[in-house]
């Protein structure tokens, strides 16, 4: 539903401070149906618009949790593979030869 308002007169004026002035007279006589339609038109307007801003906030709040989970996410992979990278090849062959002689023990260890 759709209404049309009819401006019979409009006056705009600047004061000397700089400040806007408006006086606006939409409503003709006779009109006043035409006027009640159009508010009810704009009040469901407003009760969509915001239903659909709660809606976005939800959703954004849904996805503020899904981008930090995401940004953390991202932040582990990162480090898991600087510390890949940047491994100090001779301590890491170290370890291993350790770990192989401690299998090697606990497998001659259960031969006995």
């Amino acid at each position: 539903n759709t209404g049309t308002l009819i401006s019979t007169a409009q006056q705009l004026a600047v004061n000397t401070a700089g400040g806007l002035q408006s006086g606006v007279d939409f409503i003709a006589e006779g009109q006043s149906d035409d006027a009640d339609t159009v508010i009810a038109g704009l009040d469901t307007a407003l009760t969509t618009l915001r239903s659909n801003s709660q809606k976005l906030g939800s959703n954004v709040a849904l996805l503020q949790t899904r981008l930090d989970f995401t940004e953390n996410y991202v932040n582990t992979l990162e480090e898991g593979s600087g510390k890949l990278t940047l491994a100090d090849l001779n301590q890491e062959g170290a370890n291993l030869l350790a770990l192989q002689t401690r299998q090697q023990l606990g497998i001659s260890a259960l031969a006995f």
